[in-house]
């Protein structure tokens, strides 16, 4: 048993449960696009700091590259020091610049993951609670399967197809039984439940972004920061032309605090995620992190008294099993054995 693998995939789901709880604490006061501003500068400055390091060690590499003597590249063997060298020369000189089009598809990334995914993911929030927002907008998986197989033609499997019919069929028993807490449900919160839908949709075409990105070479930070970079700017422009400067004194008497602290969270959630991935396959730690739908409805209830039935409950559980199935999990086991 791995311990340390497990401990990151722990991490992973406590650190996004307490995300989700600063969130919901600020998002009943700060307004929806300047909470999702100040969620996405941490990420954006801790991105920043990565890539301008991984850059300037770049820079350094090529230039203790070019300083070693062709004659030495190619002798046999050669020092310790130069070896490592001319390894990295061949690299460092044929290391062609990125193509504007990879930049424009990492601000595109930005536009899809922090300006309309995580912007619906936190009005989700408001409108509907842990309980609606956590389960609806974990449809990013769904998503996934739906736009691969629509746009890219990639076969979609029997498990996965009862993956998609019972996340379906979860939702609609969840809304069906929430509909019956009648006066005790917060207001708009069906629209909530459409909100975390495009949230998962935005957050899987992100995904599909980023991977397409990261085979084509570019580093991760660079479209994190990038990425953030542009959903920041996005989220500004709308402020000042729809909502007004003025909103942003929503984000007064510490509920900002809560904001930038669950973006910190968010942050140590993605590093442990990324952690985790090195021992164990996507299959085994998706089902885990996907736990978020089941506490989050716990938490909504009892720290935050979102109404909570028998009916729900068995919906959010049909829209877990859902998710878990979709990642293939017995499949992916087998291809790991």
């Amino acid at each position: 048993m791995n311990r340390g693998g497990w401990g990151w995939v722990v991490c992973t789901l406590v650190f996004f449960q307490l995300s989700d709880i600063a969130l919901r604490l600020s998002s009943v006061r700060t307004h929806f696009a300047v909470g999702t501003v100040l969620q996405a500068v941490p990420l954006l400055l801790a991105a920043s700091i990565v890539a301008i390091r991984g850059g300037l060690a770049h820079r350094l590499r090529r230039r203790r590259a070019s300083a070693i003597p062709p004659g030495q590249r190619g002798s046999s063997p050669p020092p310790a020091d130069a070896r490592t060298e001319a390894e990295l020369a061949p690299t460092a000189r044929g290391r062609s610049p990125l193509p504007a089009r990879a930049w424009l598809a990492a601000a595109a990334y930005g536009g899809l993951q922090f300006f309309a995914g995580n912007m619906l993911f936190y009005a989700a929030m408001q409108q509907g609670g842990l309980s609606i927002a956590s389960p609806s907008v974990q449809s990013q998986a769904i998503w996934a399967v739906v736009l691969g197989g629509v746009l890219l033609g990639e076969r979609i499997s029997r498990t996965m197809f009862g993956g998609i019919a019972l996340f379906v069929v979860g939702l609609a028993v969840l809304a069906w039984f929430k509909s019956a807490g009648g006066a005790a449900l917060p207001d708009g919160w069906l629209g909530g439940l459409a909100l975390g839908l495009g949230g998962g949709l935005a957050w899987a075409g992100a995904s599909a972004v980023q991977r397409t990105l990261l085979r084509g070479g570019m580093p991760l930070s660079a479209i994190l920061a990038v990425g953030a970079l542009t959903g920041v700017l996005l989220l500004n422009v709308l402020i000042a032309l729809v909502f007004g400067l003025s909103v942003w004194a929503t984000a007064g008497d510490g509920a900002g605090l809560y904001v930038l602290g669950a973006g910190c969270l968010n942050g140590m959630a993605v590093f442990s995620i990324s952690q985790a991935l090195r021992t164990f396959t996507i299959s085994k730690v998706i089902p885990v992190v996907s736990l978020s739908i089941v506490f989050n409805t716990i938490v909504g209830k009892l720290v935050f008294g979102e109404y909570v039935n028998a009916g729900s409950i068995i919906g959010m559980l049909l829209v877990f099993a859902g998710v878990v199935l979709v990642q293939e999990p017995g499949k992916q086991a087998r291809a790991a054995a």
